[in-house]
């Protein structure tokens, strides 16, 4: 018996404060590494807006070079027919583009502006707008 119990007392293995420090370094990890994995997916779903609004603009201003003035709504210059009927399209995923002509001071619908969101951003997160009058993206609203 006594010759089982000091081969016990030679055996290896971990202990339980061994196992525990494992286990707090593994959650300060984690608790770093959650909210920059977080942050990134943000920054994609913004850069997923961004996008749009350029492919948009460039829509638009083909367009324009074809007819010689901005469209009226969407559904001149997106493929297919505009679901929801209004000023409004969804172009890809989860990302929706809201178009609106405006003055820029001349009396008539000269330039145009076009603001996007993402279903997935958060609420205080500022959406994106794409301005003709000044020549590309901004995170101040345009809409007159």
């Amino acid at each position: 018996m006594l010759r089982k119990l000091r081969e016990m007392q030679d055996e290896e293995g971990f202990t339980l404060i061994e196992l525990l420090v494992v286990v707090i370094i593994i959650g300060i990890l984690a608790a770093i590494a959650i909210p920059v994995f977080l942050n990134q997916r943000e920054k994609a779903y913004q850069k997923a807006v961004d996008s749009d609004l350029r492919n948009a603009a460039i829509q638009v201003e083909s367009y324009f070079a074809d007819e010689d003035e901005y469209p009226d709504s969407p559904d001149q210059w997106v493929e297919g027919t505009n679901p929801l009927g209004n000023d409004t399209v969804t172009v890809s995923a989860q990302v929706t583009l809201d178009y609106i002509t405006i003055d820029v001071g001349t009396g008539t619908d000269n330039a145009f502006c076009i603001e996007g969101t993402h279903a997935q951003l958060n609420s205080g997160a500022p959406n994106k707008w794409y301005n003709s009058g000044t020549g590309g993206l901004t995170d101040t609203d345009c809409l007159p």
